[in-house]
C-alpha cells in the first residue's frame, strides 16, 4: 500500500511537469502554421490581379446630315428649286414682269412704264417634303395649281444631290370669239408639267440645278407643233455673303419650233436675291414674260439681248403660324 501512495504521489508531482512540456513543443508549430496562413495571404495580394479587357463598344453609327439651304427659296427666277416650303407654312409670292424692254431707255422708264404680267402665287407646307400651291397670272387669265415633293437629300459625305418631282397644271381662261367656242372645249385649254429638279450643293457658296421638264399641252397654236415636248433648264446661284446671291436660269425646248410670232429662242434670266428673315427679294433680268413653266420652258419669241431684256422682280413673304 505504501508502494502505491509513493507512486501516486509521484505520478501528481511529475503530471505538470509533463503538461508544461508538451505544451512547449506544440507553440512551435501554431506559430509557423499562422505565419503560414499570414505568407500564403500575404502571396495572394502581391500576385498581379489579371486585366480584364473589355470588349470596345460599337459606336452607333452618326446619322449623314442632310445639305440645307442649296438655295433661299423656292423659286430660282421664273422657276422652281428643289426647295420646299417647310410644314404649316405659307408662301406668297409677287411675280412681275415689264413688257418694255430696257433699250427703251429712261422715256419709259427702262420699260417700266408700260404693260406688265402679274401672277400672284400661293404654296403651302403639308410636310417639309410635301408643298400644294396655286396660283393666278394676269395674261389669260391662267390658273395654275402643282404639287411638289422632295424626294432624296443632298448628305454630307454621302448623296451628292438633291432631287425633287414637280408636277403641275394649267387652264387658260383668255375669252375666245364664236367660232373658237363651237370648235374647241375646255380640255383644250388644259396643260400640264412634270418636272425632276436636281441639285448640288458643290461648295457653300456654288450651287447647280438641272430640270428635265415634260410639257403636254391639249392643243397647240401651230399643227405642226406636237402636243407633248421635252425641255431642259439649268440654274445656278452664287452665294456672296448670308443675305446676298447672285441667281441665273437657262430654258431650252428641244427641239425649238417655229410660233406665230417666228423664230423660238431659250428662256434666259440673271438677277440678284436679298434675302431678309421674312421676306426674300428677287431683282432679275430676262426675256420672258410669260410666267407658267408650260409657257417659259418652251421659250420665247424674244432674243437675249439690249433689245429683248426686260425688268421684273419677285417678292416671297413667308408667314408661320
Amino acid at each position: 500500500m505504501k508502494i502505491i501512495r509513493i507512486i501516486s504521489l509521484l505520478i501528481l508531482y511529475l503530471l505538470p511537469f509533463f503538461i508544461l512540456a508538451q505544451t512547449q513543443e506544440n507553440k512551435p508549430k501554431e506559430q509557423t502554421e499562422v505565419q503560414t496562413q499570414k505568407e500564403v495571404k500575404k502571396e495572394i495580394k502581391e500576385q498581379p490581379k489579371e486585366e480584364t479587357k473589355e470588349e470596345p463598344k460599337e459606336k452607333p453609327k452618326k446619322k449623314k446630315k442632310a445639305i440645307k439651304n442649296t438655295f433661299r427659296s423656292t423659286r430660282m427666277i421664273n422657276g422652281h428649286t428643289i426647295e420646299t416650303a417647310r410644314k404649316g407654312k405659307l408662301l406668297f409670292i409677287l411675280s412681275h414682269r415689264f413688257y418694255g424692254p430696257v433699250s427703251e431707255g429712261a422715256g419709259s422708264f427702262f420699260g417700266m412704264d408700260r404693260f406688265a404680267n402679274i401672277r400672284f402665287s400661293f404654296t403651302y407646307g403639308l410636310s417639309d417634303r410635301l408643298n400644294l400651291g396655286l396660283s393666278r397670272s394676269r395674261v389669260g387669265p391662267i390658273y395654275d395649281g402643282f404639287v411638289k415633293y422632295k424626294l432624296f437629300r443632298q448628305r454630307r459625305s454621302g448623296l451628292p444631290i438633291t432631287g425633287t418631282l414637280f408636277m403641275g397644271m394649267d387652264v387658260n381662261t383668255q375669252s375666245r370669239n364664236e367660232v373658237e367656242k363651237e370648235a374647241l372645249r375646255f380640255k383644250h385649254r388644259l396643260s400640264y408639267t412634270s418636272q425632276l429638279l436636281l441639285a448640288s450643293q458643290v461648295m457653300p457658296a456654288l450651287s447647280l440645278q438641272i430640270i428635265p421638264t415634260l410639257i403636254h399641252r391639249n392643243i397647240t397654236p401651230l399643227t405642226s407643233q406636237t402636243n407633248t415636248s421635252f425641255a431642259m433648264g439649268f440654274g445656278a446661284r452664287v452665294k456672296i455673303n448670308s443675305r446676298i446671291s447672285l441667281m441665273m436660269e437657262y430654258y431650252r425646248s428641244m427641239p425649238q419650233e417655229e410660233t406665230l410670232n417666228g423664230k423660238r429662242y431659250p428662256s434666259v434670266a440673271f438677277g440678284i436675291d436679298f434675302i431678309t428673315p421674312t421676306h426674300v427679294f428677287q431683282l432679275h433680268f430676262t426675256n420672258v414674260t410669260a410666267l407658267t413653266e408650260s409657257q417659259f420652258a418652251m421659250g420665247t419669241t424674244e432674243k437675249f439681248s439690249a433689245q429683248g431684256l426686260r425688268f421684273g422682280f419677285n417678292m416671297i413673304k413667308t408667314f408661320t403660324p
